[in-house]
């Protein structure tokens, strides 16, 4: 997964992701959920209320095919994030992504709909799992590109698992 930032209206906040999976899947939004929590820098700990995939056209979609060729739009929305905070956390087990700018919406936006993606990730795209972040550049990039294959590959298995024992 890759941040794109996180934009809010009063005090419900939209974190934009790109999914990119190891493999060509089908998988529901809603299987993220759980797994990404925002964090304010109180210390608060939210989770989602809802997630959904971004369609080309615009449309909301619960279920999409994931293609290893080309990214997801993921949107998490969150509830009750204190409006004084302009940054936080997203937290997915040991994993942190901090310094996730949070910014209004855009309020010319007709109700329902979704901001346009800023143009590059955000700058707290930097997990704190990243491999050597003194080294150059090209080291920090392929530790950033292994890092990220890693935790979808760990949340992959975590969505078999949990889809084997509901299976069970």
């Amino acid at each position: 997964m890759t941040v794109y930032g996180c934009f809010r209206t009063g005090t419900r906040v939209l974190c934009d992701f790109d999914v990119l999976p190891p493999y060509n899947l089908q998988i529901g939004a809603g299987a993220f959920g759980p797994w990404v929590a925002l964090v304010d820098n109180g210390g608060k700990i939210t989770r989602p209320h809802n997630a959904f995939f971004q369609a080309a056209d615009g449309s909301q979609l619960n279920v999409a095919y994931a293609s290893t060729d080309s990214p997801l739009r993921l949107l998490m929305e969150y509830d009750d994030v204190a409006a004084n905070f302009t940054s936080v956390s997203l937290v997915h087990g040991t994993d942190k992504i901090a310094g996730v700018p949070v910014t209004p919406a855009d309020p010319n936006l007709p109700a329902g709909a979704i901001q346009a993606r800023a143009a590059a990730p955000a700058a707290g795209t930097d997990s704190s799992n990243a491999v050597d972040k003194a080294s150059n550049g090209l080291t920090t990039a392929t530790g950033k590109i292994q890092d990220t294959k890693d935790k979808t590959k760990t949340l992959l298995q975590q969505l078999k698992d949990t889809g084997n024992a509901i299976k069970h």
